[in-house]
């Protein structure tokens, strides 16, 4: 079995806002095109280096970067689904899967359902 994996890259100069668009010292064809080159090129090596890190690390490097880098980290509550269920986030699971426990003491392992931080109401805001 195979996956395909498909990223957009958008390297053309005028796709940009103007505040992030490339000056008029590199507006010439050429130019362009030598940048856009330099760009697939940078982006494709540190794809390929991520890809090969990981490969190496396995599973373990995806709950580290998780833990470091997620909105949802361990300890979060989180509410999903309809009805509405809510629970803890505990971390990943083997699969990648986000580890929530519910309130009865159970985990859960949810892969692609839309997870939102469970907010209280807060009545210190109100007069």
């Amino acid at each position: 079995p195979y996956v395909v994996v498909g990223i957009g890259l958008n390297t053309r100069v005028a796709s940009y806002p103007g505040s992030i668009a490339l000056s008029d010292s590199v507006s010439t064809p050429s130019t362009k095109a030598d940048l856009n080159e330099l760009i697939r090129v940078s982006f494709i090596e540190s794809l390929v280096s991520e890809t090969d890190t990981l490969w190496k690390d396995g599973a373990g490097r995806l709950a580290k970067d998780f833990e470091k880098f997620s909105v949802l980290p361990v300890g979060t509550e989180v509410q999903w689904g309809e009805p509405v269920k809510w629970g803890i986030v505990r971390g990943l699971g083997q699969m990648g899967e986000l580890l929530v426990q519910m309130n009865s003491g159970e985990r859960v392992g949810l892969f692609a359902e839309d997870v939102t931080k469970f907010r209280k109401a807060s009545y210190e805001s109100l007069p």
